[in-house]
């Protein structure tokens, strides 16, 4: 086991430097065609995404940077929560340094920080077809709740949240409206063909 050090973002780690882990965490997605936004961002756009309030942890490996998560707290008008919500952002691990659990324990310092601010959920976003990350969120609790066409992407967009203390709905009633949410959203916008602009 590597001995990792998950902290958050020292001062002499720069955005820039966080725009290259995200980078090369994504380079896969990115060759195979797929549009991955966040991965694209400058370091200047990264620090605005995060905002004022939010956070950014790395993981660093005998001082070597290898990987980074960030939280960032948005207002939400859902089903499942309204009002300001922890939201789980920017994940990457450098290809060499992934498959060393080292998502977990980023993933891990995030609900730690989240909980200990009182919060009871969190959210995050990924492509549909990233079925490699869709495993990794399943793992850490996540459960898919919202189906999307987000504006500036081409592909269809799964919104996932974990319970941090007691659910306030059950996986089964969560799993109900997703489907229903996914049968709606890809009954307006035929695959391949999604427009760009959110619903």
């Amino acid at each position: 086991m590597l001995d990792i050090i998950i902290k958050e973002k020292p001062e002499k780690v720069s955005f820039d430097e966080i725009h290259k882990i995200l980078f090369f965490a994504h380079r896969d997605n990115i060759e195979n065609g797929m549009i991955m936004k966040t991965a694209t961002l400058t370091g200047k756009q990264l620090k605005e995404r995060i905002g004022k309030d939010g956070m950014c942890f790395v993981a660093l490996y005998k001082e070597k940077l290898v990987g980074t998560i960030s939280v960032r707290f948005v207002e939400r008008n859902t089903w499942y929560a309204k009002g300001i919500i922890p939201d789980y952002i920017l994940a990457g691990v450098i290809p060499e340094y992934q498959g060393k659990h080292i998502n977990t324990m980023l993933a891990n310092k995030v609900f730690e920080y989240v909980k200990e601010k009182g919060y009871e959920l969190i959210e995050l976003d990924t492509a549909f077809n990233n079925k490699r990350a869709i495993k990794i969120y399943e793992h850490q609790g996540f459960i898919p709740v919202n189906f999307c066409a987000f504006s500036g992407v081409d592909h269809y967009s799964i919104v996932m949240i974990k319970w941090l203390n007691k659910p306030r709905y059950s996986k089964v009633y969560c799993k109900i409206r997703y489907n229903i949410k996914r049968f709606l959203v890809c009954l307006r916008y035929k695959k391949g063909r999604i427009k760009r602009f959110g619903i």
